[in-house]
């Protein structure tokens, strides 16, 4: 099992870190507000954490927000 804490502005940007980090299958282990923002404990199963990052570089991985919005913004100017 992997546990990390994670610090944010807000809970919204402190959830993006641990689903970037761990995946969407992390478990909120405890939160609360510290000085300037958020605390995240959050842990993974050693066998689950981040799979596509053991298979190598093969791995289809979802593209990033950034990237979508790159994407569409960029389909909006060819119309």
């Amino acid at each position: 099992m992997k546990i990390k804490r994670f610090f944010a502005r807000d809970m919204r940007q402190a959830l993006l870190q641990v689903k970037e980090e761990l995946g969407a299958d992390a478990v909120i282990m405890s939160n609360k507000k510290v000085a300037g923002g958020v605390e995240i404990v959050a842990a993974i199963d050693g066998d689950t954490a981040q799979p596509e990052r053991q298979m190598g570089s093969n791995a289809l991985a979802a593209p990033s927000r950034s990237a979508l919005r790159a994407t569409v913004a960029t389909s909006k100017t060819m119309w």
